[in-house]
Formats: C-alpha cells, structure tokens, sequence
C-alpha cells in the first residue's frame, strides 16, 4: 500500500479482500474495485506466480467468510491428510512474495504506480444507460459504442462485454462496449 502499488480498497475497514487484490496483481478485471492494473495484458505477476496465487487463496481460503455452522472443523484444520497440500501453498507463497518483492523494488515511485490503476469495466457491465452522440460518436456514460444501425441517441441500452478502450484516439471513453443490447433483450 505504501508504493501505490496495491488500491487501499483491498483493506477498506481492516478486511483484506485477497481474491480482489489477487485479481489487481494478476492483471484481471476485480470484482469490486473501480480500477484494474494496467491494460489488457499487463500484470504485476506473471502467469505462472498468478496461477499459483489462485492456487493459494482456493486451497487454503476455505470457509473464510462462512460460519461455523457451515464447514466441517477438518476442512480448515492441519492435519496429516493435508499437511503437505498447505506445506506446497507455503512454498508457493514465497515465490509469489518474492516476484511481489522483486516488482516493489523497481516500481517504488508512489505516481507513477498509481498511473498503472485503469478504470476497472466491471464497473459498467451490465448497467442501463441512455444512448448520447458527440458527432458520429455514439456512447452511454464513460462507455464508447459500436456503430450499429439500431443504436439512436435517446434510447436507452444495456452495456455487455465491457472492455477498455485501447482507441487513443476515440476521445475521453475509458470503456468500449463490444455486444450493447437493448432492455428488452436484458433477461
């Protein structure tokens, strides 16, 4: 967090949202977060340490946000049937902390890092918006559309198969909606 590596929402209230600030490292579009890292292909971990961080956090991140009532007690406890599935997850979390380490090293401009944060397209799937033009330019909200003949400004679309926008020179949209759909066509 001190780097600006990492958004502060991932511990918003002292909770730590690990499968959200996997999602950040790994170069994936968070659930929750209104920023991603990077552009479509850039991560902090490379595929490698990314897949063994999911493999971290699926293994031993069982029943964290359950009850006690909703696991079984051997499901989160050490014991000789699993001993050496957690030994492997601990071997793999340190390779993971040190290509973290390795990154934080390089990377300790707190600005800079944050000019990795882009607008994160979950915030926009699925919303209904109202269709607005600039010129021959169509879009909805931050959100650049394709040209399609049933697209008037006015009316109102469903934004599906959000992705960043790649397109400089398509103005101030940080989103472009590849499959916009009509309300009707919500269910």
């Amino acid at each position: 967090m001190e780097l600006g590596i990492i958004p502060e929402e991932t511990t918003a209230g002292g909770n730590v949202k690990c499968m959200e600030a996997s999602r950040f490292l790994c170069g994936e579009n968070p659930k929750e977060l209104p920023y991603r890292y990077g552009l479509l292909g850039e991560r902090i971990l490379d595929a490698t340490e990314s897949s063994m961080l999911i493999t971290i956090l699926t293994s031993t991140n069982v029943a964290s946000h359950e009850s006690s009532e909703d696991y079984e007690e051997d499901e989160v406890t050490l014991t000789e049937d699993n001993r050496d599935e957690f030994s492997g997850c601990a071997l793999l979390m340190c390779r993971v902390i040190k290509a973290f380490g390795r990154y934080a090293e390089s990377h300790k401009d707190i600005e800079e890092n944050k000019l990795k944060w882009k607008p994160n397209p979950n915030t926009v799937e699925g919303k209904e918006l109202t269709i607005q033009s600039a010129g021959s330019i169509l879009y909805a909200g931050d959100c650049l559309l394709p040209v399609k003949s049933w697209l008037h400004p006015g009316n109102k679309v469903i934004l599906r198969d959000v992705v960043l926008n790649t397109d400089v020179s398509a103005g101030p949209f940080p989103f472009f909606c590849k499959n916009p759909q009509t309300p009707k066509a919500k269910r």
